[in-house]
């Protein structure tokens, strides 16, 4: 009879327990950047992240903070180039700072004998997908075969000069999030400022611009209180393939996150779209 009264009294307490925990645990969602250092893992909420790009060649700053390694210029903005491993205190083997301290040359133009060359790539990728893919390298025989090989193991074809550059434009693109802005305000504004265009996205709205318009419109749009989420000068498709598989979807992700990976390769351009619809399915 006790036996039976403590298993029952334990069974109350646990369904009291679970009650309590579904009433005052919530679940957050969202989506994190990680990152590796020093054989430990780092995350940082992705809506902090403004963007992920290479910074391959930088410029040293002389009587700095030992942690800064140069200064970058990312379209018109001067980005400082951070070692997070001085910047805490991380001790390094030599063989890794022999690495960092060669990188470090590299990024600064001090490696003796060494000329660097930009070159752009053209090529298709899965579901007839076009890229542009600028590189800067050293080895102009080591970037095209490994550019190449990006392509081919991704069920793509690097081409030729000439066979994918003319479906982009260069254009000053804004991209303005609809549920921080008033439509009818940002294309009155972006208009009578001289844009080209505005196209409708399923989350944003998106300004074109000639890119020598690109600077007053956006001086424009900012003075009426319309700041964009993303800005720059770039080569934008005169028309996107719309990606309404998984499949496909999947294989030209893995390309660009090939291109991406890469350590020649500086911008990546391609002229596909993935909905929503078909990102959440993936991650699911």
């Amino acid at each position: 009879m006790t036996m039976e009264k403590t298993e029952l009294n334990t069974s109350v307490n646990e369904e009291l327990q679970d009650e309590y925990v579904s009433e005052h645990i919530s679940v957050i969602d969202f989506k994190m950047i990680t990152f590796s250092l020093a054989e430990k893992d780092y995350a940082i909420d992705i809506m902090k992240v403004k963007e992920i790009a290479k910074a391959n060649n930088f410029t040293y700053v002389p009587n700095t903070a030992p942690f800064v390694l140069g200064v970058y210029n990312l379209r018109g903005d001067i980005i400082p180039i951070i070692d997070l491993r001085i910047f805490f205190n991380i001790p390094i083997k030599q063989r890794a700072k022999d690495t960092i301290e060669r990188a470090v040359k590299k990024g600064t133009g001090e490696l003796e004998g060494v000329e660097y060359i930009e070159i752009r790539y053209e090529g298709y990728g899965p579901g007839g997908v076009a890229f542009l893919v600028d590189v800067v390298t050293d080895n102009k025989n080591r970037s095209a075969s490994t550019v190449r090989m990006n392509f081919s193991r991704n069920e793509g074809n690097l081409g030729e000069t000439g066979s994918v550059a003319f479906m982009f434009d260069r254009k000053g693109i804004l991209e303005f999030d609809k549920k921080k802005v008033n439509e009818d305000k940002l294309m009155e504004t972006a208009l009578e400022a001289g844009a080209e265009d505005i196209i409708d996205r399923e989350h944003f709205s998106v300004v074109i611009t000639d890119p020598n318009d690109f600077e007053n419109v956006k001086k424009a749009l900012d003075g009426k209180g319309l700041n964009s989420e993303n800005a720059e000068i770039t080569m934008y498709p005169q028309n996107e393939i719309e990606i309404t598989d998984i499949e496909t979807a999947t294989k030209i992700l893995k390309l660009y996150d090939d291109l991406e990976d890469n350590e020649d390769v500086q911008e990546i351009y391609a002229n596909f779209n993935i909905s929503d619809e078909i990102l959440e399915k993936m991650e699911g």
